[in-house]
């Protein structure tokens, strides 16, 4: 007798086929939210532990220099003059001595051998100049990066900007009687240089910001400098006019405003080199920003936080009671 299997297999019919493909494809439209919010997460808390960085730097600084660096400086308080942002300062505070080392401070951030020119025949001085070297602090994965500034030198853009207060960079008269703990000492001469010491927080520096997260210019070739953080006019540093993520453009000056959706701008007010520029603190985060104070402690103020509160923060000495956000 010949022995049968009792069981025949039996194809799958295009329907059952089908009904598997499509269970399938909303298995996967359910998982993928959540994949993404997960990466999100990790991406947001290496932007937390990138400003925890920059915030313990900037006290390491204040130990030894006894303040804190200067937001922006001009040596003549002009375009022509010898001009740096806040990084440099803090490169050997954050493992990068060698970069400070062969740095100049005599020489502007963008000129040779800080920077080169767009067209500069040796790639390789362009590449390793110290204001062209894109390091990992510079950027919140959450944007792009890394990223510069190719519209006429070889510099670097950067997320991470220090807090001007609730002001424009150069405001006109009368001279506001706050300040926040990067500015001017008079509020308007960048040879003039505002260079906080902790003891000037009276707010307290738990209550007081320092660092916030703002997003780049998306386009490296752009003319508008956002995010140029080794730059002294304001493209490093966040204003607390608005709230974050406000739909109330930035304000550039002259030319260097090129709009963008993610990035909206208006041209500024000002007259000569006066410059009543700002930028407000953004990030790709939802629903807010990752900011530092300056006691060194980070935290996600939401977009909603009330201006009042976010404007309170914004100054080191201007006695406002701190409200709940």
């Amino acid at each position: 007798m010949r022995n049968e299997w009792p069981f025949r297999s039996r194809a799958f019919t295009l329907v059952e086929l089908l009904v598997v493909i499509a269970i399938i494809g909303i298995l996967v439209a359910l998982l993928l939210p959540a994949v993404q919010a997960a990466r999100e997460a990790s991406r947001r808390m290496k932007c937390v532990n990138h400003l925890k960085q920059w915030a313990t730097a900037m006290h390491m600084h204040h130990d030894v220099k006894k303040g804190l660096p200067s937001g922006g400086f001009s040596s003549n308080g002009a375009d022509t003059g010898n001009r740096h942002g806040w990084p440099p300062y803090l490169w050997p505070y954050i493992e990068e001595t060698a970069l400070a080392d062969r740095y100049d401070y005599n020489v502007t951030y963008a000129l040779p051998t800080n920077a080169y020119p767009i067209g500069h025949p040796v790639a390789s001085e362009v590449d390793n100049a110290p204001s062209n070297i894109p390091l990992a602090l510079y950027y919140c994965p959450s944007d792009r990066g890394p990223a510069f500034y190719r519209y006429r030198y070889n510099t670097v853009r950067g997320n991470y900007f220090v807090n001007w207060g609730p002001q424009v960079f150069q405001p006109p008269h009368p001279i506001p009687a706050f300040h926040a703990p990067f500015g001017f000492k008079n509020h308007r001469s960048r040879d003039q240089p505002l260079r906080s010491n902790f003891k000037d927080f009276v707010d307290g520096t738990n209550s007081t910001l320092i660092l916030s997260e703002e997003r780049m210019h998306p386009n490296d070739e752009a003319a508008d400098g956002r995010g140029e953080l080794l730059n002294d006019v304001g493209d490093g540093v966040f204003m607390t006019l608005y709230t974050p993520n406000t739909s109330i453009p930035d304000a550039q000056w002259g030319t260097w405003c090129e709009s963008t959706p993610e990035t909206p701008c208006t041209v500024a007010g000002g007259t000569g080199t006066r410059r009543q520029t700002f930028s407000s603190a953004r990030s790709f985060h939802p629903g807010g920003v990752n900011v530092a104070f300056g006691d060194c402690h980070v935290t996600f103020i939401s977009d909603s936080v009330s201006l009042a509160y976010w404007q309170t923060i914004g100054t080191m000495d201007g006695e406002e009671v701190v409200a709940e956000q």
